[in-house]
């Protein structure tokens, strides 16, 4: 994945770690730092970043033993900002509440909770929310297009966030049958080499999932 996968056109889509391990997330991470997005994440997280070299703007903390961490963190790089969040149990409902506190209308997210998935096909954020973990990334849409330069035979299934019947209109994709990762997907295989572009009339979600 080459970084200009990670450009927007109107703005620098926001990083939320959700998640880090240095072994495995360091060149992944490196390459959507290379844009300097706003990058949030929680104590535990922001801990083990910096620790690793990495930046981090704003802390999201809950209880006042993770402000006083927050705080300590803060005092070694002056520029980073605090922002409590309300505390939830589950790991859906935190990635949840952190998406909620971020100002910024796209939004990339590393190593979200896979069981997620299906509550966040319900609320899509303002704009774009792009998910990373494990060599896929899935792209929740809002604005009713998706457009990308891809490999031949690259796979993607595209399911609609609503619960309604709704054309989908495909460029450069054939399809190879209606079983996904989620309800109701459609797969598609990248027919050849080049810009690949899907339309709909509702919010979508595309899994992409490689070869």
């Amino acid at each position: 994945m080459s970084s200009h996968h990670f450009v927007r056109e109107d703005q620098e889509p926001a990083l939320l770690v959700y998640d880090f391990h240095i072994t495995s997330d360091h060149y992944l991470l490196g390459q959507l730092l290379e844009w300097s997005p706003h990058v949030f994440a929680d104590v535990p997280v922001a801990e083990r970043l910096l620790k690793a070299g990495f930046k981090v703007d704003t802390i999201l903390y809950n209880t006042l033993k993770e402000k006083e961490k927050a705080s300590a963190l803060q005092d070694t790089q002056r520029h980073i900002t605090l922002n409590q969040v309300p505390g939830v149990a589950s790991a859906s409902g935190k990635l949840s509440v952190h998406l909620q506190h971020i100002p910024q209308d796209d939004i990339n997210v590393l190593n979200p909770p896979i069981s997620s998935l299906p509550d966040l096909l319900r609320s899509t954020p303002k704009g774009t929310l792009a998910l990373y973990w494990d060599k896929k990334k899935a792209v929740l849409n809002n604005r009713g297009k998706y457009r990308k330069w891809l490999p031949e035979g690259t796979r993607l299934e595209v399911g609609i966030t609503a619960k309604v019947n709704s054309s989908i209109q495909v460029t450069n994709l054939v399809s190879v049958g209606m079983e996904g990762s989620f309800p109701s997907a459609r797969a598609y295989r990248v027919k050849r080499n080049g810009m690949v572009s899907i339309h709909c009339h509702h919010d979508f979600v595309v899994l992409e999932t490689g070869p």
